[in-house]
């Protein structure tokens, strides 16, 4: 099974102390890159338990692989109409660019998983 990830460290030691990047800020930059994608509704994690209720992350998890492979799982809910493969591939590469833009961290997998479509409600 994946480990779930403390913390990111990074690396190199600066002269002026250590780097420490806690995994709900790249859930966080993950979730934000996403829902600025056009065609997404919201972030969510499909309830199929109860346990997934009280879960803390809101469809957004990183974790590292058997393969030491940094991985984040998200779960998307679209607008009705959006083209599905092309909003999910754009989410994907988005979010690799955007965190390593903002911490140096390189994401290998972004897996999107589309729980729902829901219309737009009508403007009156």
């Amino acid at each position: 099974m994946a480990d779930k990830i403390e913390a990111y460290k990074h690396n190199q030691v600066q002269a002026t102390g250590a780097i420490e990047i806690a995994p709900q800020v790249i859930e966080n930059i993950a979730a934000s890159t996403a829902l600025q994608s056009k065609g997404v509704r919201a972030i969510k994690r499909a309830n199929k338990t109860i346990q997934d209720v009280f879960q803390r992350d809101a469809g957004v998890i990183l974790y590292q692989n058997n393969r030491n492979e940094m991985v984040l799982d998200m779960s998307v809910e679209l607008y009705f109409g959006t083209a599905v493969i092309a909003v999910a591939q754009n989410i994907q590469s988005q979010v690799i660019d955007q965190v390593k833009y903002m911490t140096d961290i390189t994401i290998d997998v972004v897996n999107v998983h589309v729980t729902n479509i829901k219309k737009k409600k009508a403007s009156k």
